[in-house]
């Protein structure tokens, strides 16, 4: 057998790999585990470092355990190969066994699993070893509108974070086709860059950037986000076509009997009061369509309304559903609602209203019963 160690910033990482003696035939090679160790012997399951930030990875190649002829390490200048997510650097061993690889951290936030790995030679047989590494940093996400009429003023906005918390005071920069405009985060993160559409009508690329700041602590690396924007020469409302897929006309919503409970359409009016009200959960779901987005972005201001009104009192529950989008233009998609609502049994009138980017609404309803 044989053990890895690597060195990262102070923390040591143990690992150990299968080797055998050359003479003992074809060398099998077996899953390597890793430990991680600080110095004051605690044993950690992550380590990471910021992004932008350089980590140096040492490892170590030898027989785990020392035979009659000594502890067996690799010949000086063997590769070990190390892998930081799609970062991959080369190490060569020394005359104690050791490699090191050093990363600039220019990955995405997130977490990663690190390997180095040995191919082995004559005397010890090939392997590898692991561990977590999370990388801690930027992100990027345009929150403005995606829709305007040509020669009109719009907010564009975008959020800037670093592992999760708003960024202030950080410059970001808009590219809506041949127009570029700038604005600075605030104490969330947000940045808002007015802009008046001056030019062509058409669907643009809009491209939000920021170039990265050395100088932070921690340092911030260059992020970047993407969204489509739509111009039109005069406001042009969507027609947007929902259906409900389910429950079926005249289908059943299941309730929870519970404790009675009064539910009054208009309290103050006790002809709208209805007893023996429970909880109503079932699952409501659809699909919905138009010319303009109609989901996938916060901005979008779209989606489904969903509504269940008592055709007997006036009671309703109204919920909302996010339309889970099927092509890149979020044009159409489906969506679903789980109900909460505490309500009488009965017939209803259920109905799903959906409102597209530019605002056009279109709806689907059908009758169903409460048991």
């Amino acid at each position: 057998m044989r053990k890895i160690s690597f060195i990262l910033l102070g923390v040591v990482i143990l690992g150990t790999v299968a080797a055998a003696h050359a003479e003992a035939g074809p060398v099998p090679s077996t899953t390597a585990f890793v430990k991680l160790a600080k110095g004051d012997g605690c044993e950690c399951i992550s380590i990471g470092g910021p992004q932008g930030s350089t980590v140096k990875f040492r490892a170590n190649v030898s027989d785990l355990v020392t035979g009659p002829e000594g502890l067996v390490i690799p010949d000086v200048g063997e590769p070990v190969i190390f892998t930081l997510g799609n970062l991959t650097q080369t190490g060569t061993t020394d005359d104690g066994g050791y490699a090191t690889a050093t990363f600039t951290l220019n990955v995405p936030a997130g977490s990663y699993s690190v390997e180095a790995a040995y191919d082995g030679d004559a005397t010890l047989g090939a392997s590898s070893a692991t561990t977590d590494f999370t990388v801690r940093g930027v992100a990027l996400a345009y929150t403005g509108p995606a829709l305007g009429t040509a020669g009109s003023t719009q907010a564009l906005s975008a959020t800037l974070t670093y592992d999760g918390a708003g960024v202030q005071g950080e410059t970001l920069q808009f590219q809506l086709g041949n127009q570029t405009v700038t604005g600075t985060t605030d104490s969330f993160g947000t940045a808002i860059a007015p802009i008046t559409l001056a030019q062509a009508a058409g669907v643009k690329t809009l491209d939000v950037s920021f170039a990265g700041d050395g100088g932070h602590t921690p340092p911030l690396v260059a992020a970047s986000d993407a969204a489509q924007f739509t111009i039109v020469d005069q406001l042009v409302v969507g027609e947007p076509v929902v259906a409900i897929t389910s429950p079926s006309a005249d289908g059943v919503l299941l309730s929870a009997p519970g404790l009675p409970e009064s539910v009054c359409a208009d309290e103050s009016d006790p002809a709208t009061c209805a007893d023996n009200s429970a909880q109503v959960t079932s699952m409501i779901s659809g699909t919905a369509s138009s010319t303009f987005p109609i989901g996938g972005s916060p901005s979008c201001g779209c989606g489904v309304f969903v509504s269940l009104v008592s055709n007997e009192t006036g009671v309703q529950g109204v919920g909302y559903a996010d339309v889970v989008c099927d092509n890149p233009a979020c044009t159409s998609g489906s969506w679903s609602y789980l109900t909460n609502f505490v309500l009488p049994p009965g017939t209803y009138t259920l109905t799903a209203t959906a409102t597209d980017a530019s605002g056009g609404v279109g709806t689907a309803t059908r009758n169903v019963v409460v048991v």
